[in-house]
């Protein structure tokens, strides 16, 4: 019982071999323990009762105790439950594991289920020498910060991640979300599309041209998501140099983009959130784009006339 103490809510698949019907015993001999389903999969200890057992546990036998966190970080994260997952991870001083479970659900919890909320608290729980060292993070970031206008923190993020250790490459990534709906799936691109994103609201039609070029030369074809952002910056910028043949071409693209990539709907809620789109220093359209764009607009009116060309191409 007391080793089951530190998972809060112990389920059958927690309690090594003896399973649900340890469970079910203890629940018979009125021992404080709760079932929350009608099919006794999960269960919940009496408050009081789980904090006598956890002391008493890191009294006896305290080097167990990250152990049975990291168990129960394991069992969870193989249920797909991201939250229990990351708190017992933490909890069992395994931060670079937390990370890497908060990169693989952040494009299904943000992107997909917009819980803004549930990303910077998963966030806040990490140190911040593993967020600076671990590049999806800060991009992770540098998404958040673009949707919510506060433009001039995205370039020092990007900055960070080019400077970042690269041994993140030898971790293999796999996006909850699939890797057709993943922007994280593919670093170097993704970074170029949020550069072209700020070249955009420069008024750098050039600049964010070459940006979605590289971006589209850096995505795999399976990369949905990512080639169909590119193509509508495209389209923005061949928009703002007045080449509309070819900015419909690209809006065609990256529709069917984001269509096989399953987030259509989503293209028509930022296109309409963009849709007084006007040649100004401001204009612009992409995933990110901040539905009150008061901070963004003045930082672009305060920034440089033209961004940074980019650099060659780099492989994902």
């Amino acid at each position: 019982m007391a080793n089951c103490s530190p998972h809060g809510r112990p389920a059958p698949g927690l309690t090594g071999a003896l399973g649900s019907g340890l469970l079910e015993e203890a629940e018979r001999a009125g021992l404080f323990l709760i079932p929350l389903d009608e099919v006794r999969g999960w269960w919940r200890y009496h408050h009081l009762f789980a904090s006598l057992l956890r002391a008493r546990l890191q009294e006896e036998q305290p080097g167990w105790v990250p152990k049975l966190h990291h168990n129960a970080a394991a069992w969870y994260a193989g249920c797909g439950l991201a939250d229990d997952a990351i708190g017992h991870s933490v909890a069992a001083g395994e931060t670079a594991w937390a990370a890497r479970i908060i990169e693989q659900h952040f494009d299904m919890v943000y992107n997909i289920r917009g819980e803004a909320a549930t990303i910077h608290r998963w966030l806040s729980v990490l140190p911040d020498e593993v967020v600076r060292s671990r590049p999806r993070l800060l991009l992770a970031q540098a998404i958040m910060t673009a949707t919510s206008g506060h433009l001039h923190v995205v370039e020092p993020l990007l900055d960070a991640v080019e400077c970042a250790p690269a041994d993140w490459a030898d971790e293999p990534f796999e996006p909850t979300a699939g890797v057709a709906a993943s922007f994280l799936i593919n670093v170097p691109a993704l970074t170029t599309l949020l550069r072209g994103y700020l070249a955009q609201f420069r008024g750098d039609a050039e600049a964010t041209a070459a940006f979605a070029a590289q971006a589209l030369a850096e995505s795999k074809p399976e990369e949905r998501l990512l080639s169909a952002t590119a193509h509508g910056f495209l389209a923005v910028a061949e928009w703002l140099r007045g080449r509309l043949t070819e900015a419909e071409r690209a809006i065609a693209s990256s529709v069917t983009g984001w269509r096989e990539a399953g987030h259509l709907t989503r293209f028509w809620r930022c296109s309409r959130r963009a849709g007084r789109i006007r040649p100004s220093p401001a204009s612009s359209w992409s995933p990110w784009t901040p539905s009150r764009s008061t901070s963004a607009t003045s930082w672009a009116s305060s920034a440089r006339p033209t961004a940074p060309r980019p650099s060659p191409g780099r492989g994902s």
